[in-house]
């Protein structure tokens, strides 16, 4: 019966692609979409991956036009980022007239995004279930990103909650979130955890052993985003170097904070221990993995569930993460050390001098952690749980 039954997952971002491999969000969606297709589930992404994004397009701008477009970012950015959020909502709007061509899925899934109520208008229209993965908190997610809008911010606002009370079910990546949303609207619809893990392809765990054999490496495998707080790890790093000259660190990824962390390693005078080399394919990433003693996360926002600290664990990285609500939620002070608010930076280079000084403790922390991985936050396990979730939502959305 499933193999009738067409599930659509959307998300309404005009700069987003399926086929963009180095989104996290592009990867987290495509493994649900092999979940539910290896359950029996026709499933529709959009928007397509035919269609062309505003970010494709931007690269066509003349560099006029684009030293313009910085130029009034940088002078009025509360109305510019108005702008940013009318654009979102008019790319909804079209990708909206775009899904309804289509006959109804029998279950609407949408990751939701700023300026979007795409599944809440689908809903009314087709009359069936809608899902909704609530990944933060919109606005402040807007913010944290772009900064603060003049005035149609409070679109933001006003369409989170159409779609979020208007949704049978929801999926947030922690019980903080979920307590969260759940405070903040009226639901009628069931409130699901659900962590945020995308599953590579790997047979079997990293030799561990042969990491303790090797000149120590240190990384850190994400977004350069201001609240990852790259710069600490940096400046940790510094110190560390000093009494463990034989240790590197590596920075994997990219991001607007990129250039500037760039400059603080030639500042430091780190070039030659310290290698960024931006986004890296998945041979290369695991090239990588193979040779991590120690992974590092060094900041996160409160509401962030940072994917790496999965990838770390399962391919045997100890974990240093920050100390906030939602990560000491998904990992215990037996899988992970975490650093302290109070003293951040002499609190990552403690538990960094720590994991390189006692091979006990940085062993028993990849074990339970790699358990961990292979029990509860197993792709089996979390497989089922997913599939669970969307059959009740579609037999709940019967029955109303």
């Amino acid at each position: 019966m499933k193999k009738n039954r067409t599930i659509f997952v959307i998300i309404s971002d005009s700069q987003f692609s399926f086929s963009n491999l180095n989104s996290a969000v592009a990867n987290y969606l495509l493994s649900l979409k092999d979940n539910l297709e290896k359950d029996g589930f026709q499933v529709k992404t959009f928007p397509s991956s035919e269609r062309k994004g505003a970010f494709t397009e931007s690269k066509m701008q003349p560099v006029r036009f684009q030293v313009l477009k910085k130029l009034f970012k940088a002078l009025l950015p509360s109305i510019y980022n108005d702008l940013i959020i009318r654009s979102k909502i008019k790319a909804s709007e079209k990708l909206l007239r775009e899904i309804r061509c289509n006959e109804a899925p029998d279950l609407i899934i949408e990751f939701l995004t700023a300026g979007s109520k795409t599944g809440f208008e689908l809903k009314k229209i087709w009359k069936k279930p809608l899902l909704i993965i609530m990944d933060s908190p919109l606005r402040e997610q807007f913010q944290d990103m772009y900064g603060r809008a003049f005035t149609a911010g409070k679109k933001i606002d006003d369409f989170e909650r159409l779609s979020i009370e208007s949704a049978d079910s929801i999926i947030c990546y922690s019980e903080t979130m979920s307590r969260f949303v759940s405070e903040k609207y009226k639901i009628s619809g069931k409130v699901n955890v659900f962590p945020c893990i995308i599953y590579k392809n790997q047979s079997d765990q990293f030799n561990t052993e042969d990491k303790v054999n090797k000149s120590p490496l240190i990384g850190f495998i994400g977004s350069f985003l201001s609240w990852h707080k790259v710069e600490l790890l940096v400046s940790a790093f510094k110190e560390i170097h000093v009494k463990f000259p034989d240790v590197r660190l590596v920075l994997i990824g990219y991001g607007v904070e990129w250039e500037r962390i760039k400059k603080q390693v030639h500042d430091f005078g780190m070039n030659d221990c310290v290698e960024m080399p931006g986004f890296v394919n998945e041979q290369m990433l695991n090239e990588y993995k193979k040779k991590l003693t120690i992974g590092v996360m060094p900041g996160s926002n409160w509401y962030g569930s940072p994917l790496k600290l999965f990838e770390y664990a399962q391919s045997s990285i100890a974990i240093i993460a920050p100390e906030t609500p939602v990560v000491k939620e998904l990992f215990t002070k037996e899988e992970a050390l975490f650093i302290d608010d109070n003293n951040s930076l002499q609190s990552l280079v403690q538990n960094m001098r720590l994991l390189l000084t006692d091979n006990a403790l940085r062993m028993s922390l990849i074990s339970n952690a790699y358990k961990k991985m292979q029990g509860s936050y197993s792709r089996e396990s979390q497989g089922r749980i997913f599939s669970q979730i969307v059959m009740k939502t579609i037999e709940n959305g019967i029955k109303k």
